[in-house]
């Protein structure tokens, strides 16, 4: 239980750190 805890944690932390660097770098590509 504690693994699937930590997997879904680290992969949302995963997920907001991609979409906060798309939001960074977005404009610049633009």
């Amino acid at each position: 239980m504690a693994d699937t805890v930590a997997v879904s944690l680290s992969f949302k932390g995963f997920q907001a750190m991609y979409s906060l660097r798309r939001g960074l770098t977005e404009p610049f590509m633009l």
